[in-house]
């Protein structure tokens, strides 16, 4: 018995670590949509804002397109669904990308994959 507690508490602080062990989005934007007029017949919309890749901000604000699909979520602050053709010009909001993401040159970047999670922000 003596030797199954020690055991038992190291396993318990273990699986603990490992579920507070957050993932850091690959790829974010975090910024202001510029034109969300193609986001009904293309899934595609332009924005304005600061990238941060794996945590780390880039200093400047980019021109970026990206797209959306059927499998990205779309979400208020306040954790309520929200359409896509409700999305409009001047909103602010933050983009989620998954592991793998690339942003494609010229200006404005297209960003290789849809988002993953869109968080339209007030």
């Amino acid at each position: 018995m003596r030797k199954i507690v020690p055991i038992l508490m190291m396993s318990l602080l273990f699986l603990t670590a490992c579920a507070n062990n957050t993932a850091v989005a690959y790829l974010t934007i975090d910024g202001k949509l510029t034109d969300a007029s193609e986001v009904a017949s293309k899934g595609q919309m332009e924005a304005s804002g600061t990238l941060t890749w794996e945590g780390q901000a880039e200093n400047d604000s980019s021109n970026v397109i990206f797209t959306i699909d059927s499998s990205t979520v779309i979400v208020n602050e306040a954790g309520q669904a929200v359409k896509s053709s409700d999305l409009e010009n001047g909103e602010n909001f933050k983009a989620i990308f998954s592991n793998g993401a690339k942003l494609v040159a010229p200006a404005p970047g297209t960003v290789s994959v849809p988002a993953t999670k869109i968080i339209v922000e007030n």
